[in-house]
């Protein structure tokens, strides 16, 4: 978050008009007219505010990705949970990427597909998706059971975990 408090009130000037005048204001800015250069504008007075991050949008999502099992997972953002009606409390990654002729296609597991559990556990990010894997994998597991959401539908599918390492892990990154 960042914010600002300050006694002498600030002028930041741009080309502004209708729409944007009235969210300025909304947001505690004065829009004024000024002459800068011989040239009428708008600029708004600032003295105080505050701006906060955005959440996370699906390409700033945390991510993990496994090219030897053949998937890039991403967490479930705002944007996806809205388009598919689904509550901040439901579980699920978003498969981002499936690599031709890797275990993810084998398992038929396509791009924009919901993983909602691993093994009979609510999957809450891409993170917890990696550890699980791991976990089987390490226990000598051939498989794992996987709870697949596509267009309101959802189905299982064994996705074969022999071939995963934890090395090939890339692009293994969590928002700020």
């Amino acid at each position: 978050m960042w914010r600002w408090d300050r006694e002498d009130p600030g002028v930041l000037s741009a080309s502004v008009g209708g729409e944007v005048e009235r969210r300025l204001e909304r947001l505690g800015l004065h829009v004024r007219s000024i002459q800068e250069d011989g040239e009428d504008q708008r600029a708004w007075d600032y003295t105080s505010g505050e701006i906060e991050q955005a959440p996370p949008d699906v390409d700033s999502a945390s991510k993990w990705q496994n090219r030897k099992i053949g998937l890039t997972v991403k967490d479930m953002t705002y944007e996806i949970r809205h388009a598919l009606s689904l509550k901040d409390a439901d579980p699920g990654v978003l498969v981002a990427k499936v690599e031709d002729g890797s275990p993810m296609t084998v398992a038929r597991i396509y791009p924009n597909e919901i993983i909602t559990r691993l093994d009979d556990q609510p999957l809450g990010s891409a993170k917890q998706m990696r550890e699980l894997i791991a976990k089987a994998s390490k226990a000598g597991r051939q498989k794992v059971r996987l709870t697949v959401l596509r267009l309101g539908k959802t189905r299982f599918a064994d996705l074969a975990v022999t071939e995963y390492d934890p090395a090939d892990d890339e692009a293994i990154d969590e928002p700020e």
